[in-house]
């Protein structure tokens, strides 16, 4: 007899074996497990070629992942987005503004099994009132003054099999959004002016920097289409809660732009210490639009905290302070 233990591979994709404790058993069984750990082994091998070919059909490498940073926020998204990759849930994105709504949709789209159809973005706070319906659920010929003889399709037929977007969803209509709920429902849209329903089939990413939920308290925003909506929330924190972003991001931005304008820079200790004293108000969005500046404006190769500060000020005290003599890098 030998002591046999369940290897934790095998515990892990059988999970009635999960947990199991060593076990004695005879030469003859234990020549029986040992087969199957090997063919556990080859079908997981298998899978995992399978599983790279589809990513590279799609051509990203899923190691690399467009969301940066260390802190656990920003992991258990990246998770969530691969667990996400075998469902069309709706999924309901809640960030301020500048933290990267956008391209959280984007990486849930990219891993989706919708990778290669029709992905459509919306800003619900771009459209004025009076055309929003027609551009959402299109419209009939005649439908109104100034319509197409022909009719036209809205973005949900535009997106017919794929993604739709809708960024700053706390900003639709309240009368548009009994009609999303029906698209969501019964999977099917009327255009403005027609009478037969259009079946369509688009999966639903929609996003906001408000509080839905005192929306609803207000009559802004229906509590059936927050449910509706939210049956995979995704919360995102402001970047001052992230404190251990912030460098991440700072050097990724510095690559980038220093690879844009040729001009290569990097951040001292000091450099990094200011951008993770600093607030944030902007977000993500800010950080990026500053390290440019730095990289556009900066003088020193070894970015310093008083470069920092500077960009930093540039934007909440002096707004002219760039354009004074001692800042200038103009010839007089």
């Amino acid at each position: 007899m030998e002591r046999y233990v369940v290897p934790e591979e095998i515990q892990n994709t059988n999970l009635l074996l999960h947990g199991t404790a060593p076990v004695e058993v005879g030469e003859d069984v234990l020549e029986i497990l040992r087969e199957y750990e090997s063919i556990i082994r080859v079908q997981k091998q298998g899978i995992l070629k399978l599983r790279q070919d589809k990513f590279e059909r799609r051509g990203f490498n899923p190691k690399e992942n467009a969301l940066v940073g260390t802190s656990r926020e920003i992991r258990e998204i990246r998770d969530l987005i691969f667990r996400l990759q075998h469902t069309d849930a709706p999924v309901l994105i809640m960030a301020d503004t500048g933290c990267g709504k956008e391209l959280i949709a984007q990486e849930i789209q990219r891993y989706s099994m919708r990778w290669d159809r029709t992905y459509i973005k919306v800003n619900c706070s771009a459209f004025p009132e009076s055309l929003f319906e027609s551009e959402l659920f299109g419209y009939e010929p005649g439908s109104f003054t100034g319509a197409s003889k022909q009719g036209k399709k809205g973005l949900f037929e535009a997106a017919n099999g794929g993604t739709l977007f809708l960024d700053e969803i706390g900003e639709l209509p309240v009368y548009l959004q009994a009609k999303l709920l029906r698209v969501l429902q019964e999977q099917e849209i009327i255009r403005v002016g027609g009478t037969e329903p259009i079946p369509v089939d688009v999966r639903i990413i929609a996003a906001t920097n408000q509080d839905l939920r005192q929306l609803i308290n207000e009559g802004k925003f229906r509590k059936d289409l927050y449910f509706r909506l939210n049956v995979i929330p995704v919360f995102l924190s402001p970047l001052r809660e992230r404190k251990e972003d912030i460098p991440v991001l700072a050097d990724y931005f510095l690559k980038r732009y220093c690879a844009k304008y040729d001009n290569f820079k990097d951040f001292t200790k000091s450099a990094l210490d200011a951008l993770r004293a600093y607030d944030w108000p902007g977000n993500v969005r800010e950080l990026e639009n500053i390290v440019e500046r730095l990289v556009v404006w900066g003088t020193s190769e070894h970015l310093s905290r008083d470069d920092i500060l500077m960009v930093t000020r540039f934007d909440r005290e002096t707004p002219l302070r760039w354009f004074e003599p001692e800042h200038s890098t103009l010839p007089e």
